[in-house]
């Protein structure tokens, strides 16, 4: 089987994106977040992009002190690069913006976009 190789590429700037994963997400004692969908987009992409910086081997690591407490699960992180890779730009801008959007809204906004297009009707009023 062959490697992979997943691009996350973003017209954002790197500004947006400045964690590290010297930079854990923090999460207090009495907050129980699911990873993903409780997570901002922010969080998540960031997260992505440093994830997919590394070595396949470093992945897991990489992940687990990115997000401490949150199992690794590799399908998991590969469906989300898939999830983000496929969404358009205008819905990147929006969940990107100045408002915080959590993951999971993130992911029913694709839901629908797609829905929307394979109905081939082009209305992005959904994103508003």
């Amino acid at each position: 089987m062959s490697a992979v190789k997943l691009e996350l590429t973003t017209n954002y700037p790197a500004s947006l994106f400045s964690g590290s994963i010297n930079d854990p997400i923090e999460i207090s004692d009495d907050e129980e977040r699911l990873w993903p969908e409780d997570f901002f987009v922010d969080e998540v992409v960031s997260g992505l992009q440093e994830y997919e910086k590394t070595t396949e081997g470093q992945r897991k690591a990489v992940f687990e002190q990115r997000y401490p407490g949150i199992m690794y699960c590799r399908t998991t992180v590969f469906d989300q690069v898939k999830k983000w890779q496929e969404a358009p730009a205008q819905l990147k801008d929006a969940c990107l913006g100045p408002e915080r959007i959590r993951w999971s809204v993130f992911v029913r906004r694709l839901k629908k976009g797609k829905m929307v297009a394979s109905a081939s009707v082009i209305d992005l009023s959904y994103l508003e």
